[in-house]
């Protein structure tokens, strides 16, 4: 844990000169949203501009090999993840291209074998034309997939989601079309999912 404690300290100083950019890009979460819309929760800069941010995150898991709840090999453990990262804006008449890239240092106390780095690159491109809106992203990372009962260690993959939408709004009335391409490759295992 000696390890952790300076990068923790560093994290958080540069958390603190950086706080008025924080709050422009926070990292996406996966759930049935498309990832464009996690950029749209800020009114969009009128200038280009490069907002560097960071997140910190602690927390205790009481079973990181997710063994079964029944079994007597359930191991705990704290887990520091800090997450530096920057997010790039360049407006185009009303258009919009976004950029982030972040880096996910996940850090064990005891299990240090379990460590990950993630890699995540994000980029977005908003085209306003009258009443409808396009969306053309693409979302990629590289990371280690946590380890079961049945893996020792942790897997890689490499995730792609990249998609288009349509938005057509009139008056009171709007639509929404999209399609999205999701794309999972296991290096280890030199196997890829499609869905």
């Amino acid at each position: 844990m000696k390890r952790v404690y300076p990068i923790f300290v560093f994290v958080f100083f540069i958390s603190i000169l950086c706080a008025d950019y924080a709050y422009c890009l926070n990292p996406y979460t996966y759930d049935a949203k498309y990832p464009y819309e996690y950029y749209q929760k800020e009114d969009k800069p009128r200038e280009a501009k490069v907002s560097p941010w960071g997140e910190v995150k602690l927390q205790y898991d009481d079973n990181i090999f997710l063994d079964p709840k029944y079994s007597n090999n359930e191991k705990s453990d704290f887990i520091l993840t800090l997450t530096p990262g920057i997010a790039a804006y360049l407006p185009f008449s009303d258009n919009m291209f976004t950029f982030d890239y972040h880096v996910d240092f996940i850090r064990f106390r005891d299990h240090s074998s379990q460590d990950a780095t993630n890699h995540n690159v994000y980029g977005n491109l908003e085209l306003n034309w009258r009443d409808i809106t396009f969306n053309i992203y693409d979302n990629f990372t590289k990371a280690f997939e946590r380890p079961s009962t049945e893996d020792t260690s942790r897997v890689k993959k490499h995730d792609n989601r990249a998609g288009i939408t349509a938005n057509i709004q009139k008056e009171r009335l709007g639509v929404q079309l999209g399609y999205e391409n999701f794309i999972r490759a296991f290096a280890q295992a030199g196997m890829a999912q499609f869905g």
